[in-house]
């Protein structure tokens, strides 16, 4: 919980961020986002793709895990494509440490200019891009890095190559010049001929270097070797608290991680019946329970009495891992606005918060609902968002109480989600969908089905929103940005950062 709120809590428009003591240890660049969900189970940054058919799929699970976040194969999917999705994302596994071989890495010709590097960047995600000539000979590595400055953007990559090897100043940061008659065996590149092995003990040597060249005897580039730097690949899989111990078991069996029960309505019966069950089948597996949004619910007993649940204590009594919060708050939810439950998110993550500090047992927060996107025109039922981005306020904001945070229009947005592209007017865009929508029609949560499906009430909207390119640059600027707030603060870590925060109402 921030350390001090002054004022209300309202809306992630209505606060800010007091800025703390920045530190020499808490500069951005020595910030650590990273966030243990469950024993084992480590995100380098804290954002969960939402269990949400326009956004995940098979191309955006395997990206989330490459890149140290983690996707939540949906529950709507059918249980074999859910199963192979998860499947495939785990058996691309890369551990820390291990070796990671890019055989076709994007490349760019030295005659192109640094701006057009960093275009490159942009759309494919690659830090590191090889500079070739015409016959694909290595005449360089281009290093992406923020802040590059713009009188470098017209300059082309070889006139670059030439003034690094000046050693102009910035440059030799940007430009690694390769000549294969200067350059050193094991140090600045290895053979197309040399095995795996080799290569890792090559790179391991000396300065642990994360990424080498591959080339062969005449200096023609063949592929790039990287030593891994996340912690593995980690998938999480859906399931609903109806007839779900056969969809559980096959997710398990394909790898999942973290078993997300999919459900707005946390605070039930039916959540805590499934997790019991799932624990007492799965004692080592975690479950995520969820959501809620209140840490006091109230209900009638047996006798008529009217009595007040507390959500936290009888969700963890019951075996959760970890719980999600959030209802009504999503960019394209419609409960609140058609049928009325739900409440502004930070609210809910500040009541349930304080639950957990009088309970004896902690567990992680997933914060979800309205986070990482922001869109001036506050319409969810408009067709196309045009004008919808992603922003890093609402991320920062509600990082001071949850431990992680879970998003899907802010993952819609990125090439690798599951929904289909359209132009429009030359601009690209997503479909995008929420699962209550009359598109996905997710009715099948409790033991109910012909008089649901009569009265449906439309819950999530359906949208273009603006595709603003691949996930790898796109999180990482925004992991970024959620450094250099925690370096405002003075947190070193996520965990700092919930004590030393103070949230001010605007």
């Amino acid at each position: 919980m921030p350390r001090k709120i002054i004022g209300d809590i309202g809306d992630f428009h209505e606060m800010s961020i007091i800025p703390g003591w920045t530190t020499s240890r808490t500069t951005y660049d020595k910030v650590d986002l990273s966030v243990e969900l469950a024993p084992g189970v480590i995100l380098d940054k804290p954002f969960i793709a939402a269990a949400m058919t326009s956004v995940v799929g098979p191309e955006l699970t395997l990206a989330c895990a490459n890149n140290g976040t983690m996707a939540v194969v949906p529950s709507q999917l059918s249980i074999e494509d859910a199963s192979s999705t998860i499947r495939d994302a785990k058996n691309q596994e890369v551990k820390r440490g291990d070796l990671e071989l890019v055989k076709q890495p994007e490349r760019i010709k030295d005659d192109c200019t640094m701006g057009e590097a960093i275009d490159k960047y942009n759309s494919v995600g690659h830090s590191v891009i090889p500079v070739c000539d015409d016959y694909r000979n290595l005449k360089a590595l281009f290093l992406y890095q923020e802040g590059i400055p713009r009188d470098f953007f017209d300059i082309s990559l070889s006139n670059a190559i030439k003034m690094a090897r000046g050693r102009k100043q910035g440059m030799r940061k940007i430009i690694k010049p390769f000549d294969i008659k200067r350059a050193k065996y094991g140090v600045d590149y290895c053979w197309d001929t040399d095995k795996p092995r080799k290569v890792h003990k090559l790179m391991m040597k000396g300065k642990k270097r994360r990424c080498m060249p591959i080339v062969d005897r005449k200096g023609v580039m063949k592929g790039l070797s990287f030593v891994y730097k996340y912690n593995g690949y980690a998938v999480g899989g859906a399931i609903h608290t109806y007839k779900w111990e056969e969809r559980a078991e096959v997710l398990l069996d394909a790898g999942a991680d973290i078993i997300f029960i999919d459900s707005s309505d946390g605070a039930s019966d039916f959540q805590v019946r499934t997790i019991k069950k799932f624990k007492k089948m799965y004692p080592d597996t975690p479950i995520c329970a969820g959501n809620v949004v209140a840490s006091v619910a109230l209900k009638k007993n047996r006798t008529g009495k009217v009595v007040e649940v507390p959500v936290y204590d009888v969700l963890v009594d019951a075996g959760a891992d970890i719980i999600k919060i959030g209802m009504g708050s999503g960019r394209i939810c419609l409960t609140t606005e058609n049928r009325g439950p739900g409440r502004r998110l930070l609210r809910a993550l500040n009541d349930l918060y304080e639950a957990r500090a009088n309970h004896s047992e902690y567990r992680p927060f997933i914060a979800d609902g309205g986070i990482g996107t922001v869109d001036p025109d506050m319409n969810k039922r408009a067709r196309v968002r045009k004008n919808m981005r992603q922003d890093t306020r609402s991320i920062d904001l509600a990082l001071a109480f949850a431990d992680a945070v879970m998003m899907g229009s802010y993952f819609n947005m990125f090439e690798e989600a599951a929904g289909p592209e359209q132009p429009i007017d030359g601009k690209r865009y997503k479909e995008s969908w929420g699962e209550g929508s009359f598109k996905a029609k997710t009715v099948a949560r409790y033991d109910v089905y012909e008089a649901v499906r009569r009265a449906y009430i439309e819950e999530g909207s359906y949208n273009l929103i603006p595709c603003i390119g691949r996930l790898k640059p796109g999180i990482e600027r925004t992991a970024l940005g959620i450094a250099m707030t925690l370096s405002n603060v003075g947190a070193a870590n996520l965990a700092d950062y919930r004590k030393l925060c103070v949230l001010e109402e605007l």
